[in-house]
């Protein structure tokens, strides 16, 4: 029988780190997962920073009031000046989550230098981090009642995913840039609590939130590609580079999983509502246990996440066809 004198190989090996380094150096592996999950968690990019949390809670009121009651007023000489009164709206308190996980590194793994192993223990940590947070977003978002709804207008024939074909001599009535245009208009449209005259809210969305998986229809939309026909840039449609743009419309666009794959939310970035961290995100350093021969580190954070300015949130249903019958 053949002897194996050579270690077995992995698709994952890198010639970056050996898994004997990641072990000798305490912090080099949760610098590796935090640096790695930072960059991709969805709270983070849209919404502000929020107040400090050491109580493990924060207080704060919904943004329905557009200006102050009182208006500024001619004033005669020796006259009051009026000072500003705002309605006070019902406090809401939401309170920090703890969510944490963590990853072992075996005694086999490190004396083989089994680098594909631990890049995959790596890869499935930091996807359980961003999936976990992200959909403490998503929670935020759809539960709270005040948000702006509307479903797609071509929902019933295919949503965004079907290209809506005009009769003889018209323009097509439905469709992805009509829906996007009507979000606009619902988002800066609104007129609030405390309006005077013509007054509105005034907000327009700048990012747009969608599924992946609507992204191999979206190449070939007729509706999308026809914004390049005629154009210097007809080059840059997605029916040419075969990849989604970075925006469209006007939006920036982010893609994500843990987002329904029948909506679409369009949002205006740090204007929605806020983050706040008790602790931020950390890792505890690598330690060695001999009862399992075991290297480990577990990552933590404990955070909570507010929309306190709903209007400014539009969620589109039924983008794929398939509306949601209640929004989770």
């Amino acid at each position: 029988m053949p002897v194996l004198t050579q270690r077995v190989g992995h698709s994952y090996d890198s010639p970056n780190w050996t898994v004997g380094t990641l072990v000798k150096r305490p912090s080099m592996l949760p610098n590796m997962v935090i640096s790695a999950v930072k960059d991709n968690l969805i709270a983070d990019l849209l919404l502000r920073k929020g107040p400090s949390a050491p109580g493990g809670a924060v207080q704060y009121q919904e943004q329905v009031v557009f200006s102050s009651i009182r208006d500024a007023e001619i004033i005669a000489e020796f006259g009051e000046i009026p000072t500003t009164q705002a309605d006070i709206g019902i406090p809401t308190v939401v309170a920090t989550q703890k969510r944490g996980i963590g990853l072992k590194i075996s005694k086999e793994m490190e004396t083989r230098n089994d680098v594909g192993r631990v890049a995959e223990e790596v890869r499935l940590t930091r996807e359980a981090l961003i999936r976990n947070w992200n959909k403490v977003f998503y929670q935020a978002v759809y539960r709270n009642p005040n948000i702006l709804v509307m479903t797609a207008s071509n929902a019933a024939n295919g949503g965004w995913l079907t290209d809506v074909v005009p009769a003889a001599g018209l323009t097509p009535t439905a469709g992805i840039r009509k829906d996007i245009a009507q979000a606009k208009y619902l988002m800066s449209n609104q007129q609030v609590q405390g309006a005077m005259d013509n007054d509105r809210y005034g907000f327009v969305p700048d990012t747009m939130i969608l599924h992946p998986s609507i992204a191999p229809e979206w190449l070939d939309s007729e509706e999308v590609n026809k914004v390049y026909d005629n154009s210097p840039a007809t080059t840059l449609s997605p029916r040419y580079t075969m990849k989604m743009d970075n925006s469209f419309a006007g939006l920036d666009i982010v893609l994500s999983w843990e987002i329904l794959p029948d909506h679409a939310i369009l949002c205006k970035k740090k204007t929605m509502g806020f983050i706040s961290d008790e602790w931020p995100l950390s890792g505890s350093p690598t330690e060695y246990k001999q009862s399992e021969q075991t290297y480990s580190t577990y990552f933590t954070r404990r955070s909570l996440v507010a929309i306190d300015n709903p209007k400014s949130v539009v969620l589109i249903n039924g983008v794929d066809g398939n509306p949601t019958a209640a929004v989770p």
